[in-house]
């Protein structure tokens, strides 16, 4: 039935109130592009991806991987094609398992194998699957699909600690029982196989051998 507004506040007397007055920054706050996309296709350009929903006990991550998303990867070529980066493969396990255990936990990467190359060409999707093998333990596949096929881009085991990780060795002591190596020299090395890094990449300003 309808509600008889008027008689609803009928019993009260009513009057105009001023209100106090803001100062307004006329800010727009809309949802990025890659938010609704990810609504609506369960990928996600953030590194820990979007997680999809399959039967089993599996986890499923999608990350979106293209120039559009992460335009430093336009630095990183081999043989003159833009290829994904050993360490993209690694920043997005991490953050998958930033995610799952904490940002806090240590985690250990056992086995971590490259198969194929992935080319950044156009928007690709990075699919990551880890299937449980033990408390806090996973296996995992990193691939892609094209021409209806699947590709598998690296491999390996990823695990979560609650114990402290072992000490890690000081610089001091690197220094003492290596050879220190030009950081030019390092990339003309690259270059020779066919790798060029970019300024992007150039993030190296010590090494050792």
């Amino acid at each position: 039935a309808p509600i008889a507004w008027p008689a609803f506040d009928a019993p009260f007397s009513r009057r105009r109130v001023s209100l106090p007055t803001y100062a307004f920054d006329r800010a727009t706050y809309r949802a990025a592009a890659s938010t609704r996309e990810e609504a609506t296709t369960g990928v996600a350009s953030g590194l820990a991806g979007a997680r999809i929903d399959v039967p089993g006990p599996a986890l499923h991550r999608a990350v979106e991987v293209g120039l559009a998303a992460h335009p430093h990867l336009s630095e990183h070529e081999v043989h003159g094609r833009v290829v994904l980066p050993g360490s993209f493969y690694v920043a997005v396990l991490l953050a998958i398992a930033a995610e799952m255990f904490g940002a806090s936990r240590d985690v250990t990467l056992r086995e971590l194998t490259f198969a194929r190359p992935l080319v950044v060409s156009e928007k690709t999707t990075l699919h990551v699957v880890l299937t449980p093998a033990g408390e806090e333990a996973f296996e995992l596949r990193m691939c892609s699909a094209k021409g209806g096929a699947w590709h598998d881009h690296a491999s390996g085991f990823i695990s979560s600690s609650r114990h402290a990780a072992p000490r890690a060795r000081s610089l001091a002591e690197l220094r003492a029982t290596k050879r220190e190596v030009a950081v030019a020299e390092l990339f003309d090395r690259f270059a020779a196989m066919h790798v060029v890094m970019g300024p992007g990449w150039r993030w190296i300003d010590q090494a050792l051998r």
